[in-house]
């Protein structure tokens, strides 16, 4: 669960950390950049990397996160998220609407707010849920412009290319990196 340290703007509701907590990770975000590359490669492909038992001796093994996606509630390789839960930058974007942002939307409905009583909640969130609601003019959701950004945010350029990258690309492939 994310606990939030601050939020806009002060109100009285900000969640604390619980007493007994005793173990804190701090995440650094996921790297966007050529996401939509990743969303375009087909749940097939993906499947038919799969290699559970290292059949190709290649000392890499592994298999794709099946899940149920949660706007169309298909079963689809997940892809984006820490542990690969979503299998579209839309759901992640939703998601992260809700749990990072405090927006809910229409895939993601309920507020997550872990030590914030209802009553509390109904005081300091007045407005009804979905707080992202679709733009009368566009059609478009602030979720479907989310995903259209990490959708077409292109890969970053590879810097150039000299003795020392040769070396450390060598030494990649001879580790057997290059398998992942």
């Amino acid at each position: 669960t994310l606990i939030h340290l601050f939020s806009v703007p002060s109100h009285g509701c900000q969640p604390m950390m619980p007493d007994d907590v005793n173990v804190v990770a701090r995440r650094a975000p996921i790297s966007l950049f050529g996401a939509g590359l990743i969303e375009a490669i087909p749940d097939e492909t993906i499947r038919a990397a799969e290699d559970v038992h290292d059949r190709n001796g290649d000392g890499v093994t592994g298999r794709a996160a099946i899940i149920s996606d949660v706007v169309t509630g298909d079963a689809r390789v997940g892809r984006f998220g820490w542990k690969a839960q979503h299998a579209t930058l839309l759901a992640f974007g939703a998601d992260a609407y809700r749990n990072e942002m405090g927006i809910t939307n229409d895939v993601f409905a309920a507020e997550s707010a872990h030590g914030i009583t209802e009553d509390q909640f109904r005081r300091c969130d007045p407005r009804p849920e979905p707080e992202d609601v679709r733009d009368p003019r566009t059609g478009r959701r602030g979720i479907d412009n989310f995903e259209s950004f990490m959708k077409f945010l292109a890969p970053v350029e590879r810097a150039a290319v000299g003795d020392v990258e040769r070396d450390g690309e060598r030494l990649f492939l001879a580790i057997g990196c290059a398998a992942c």
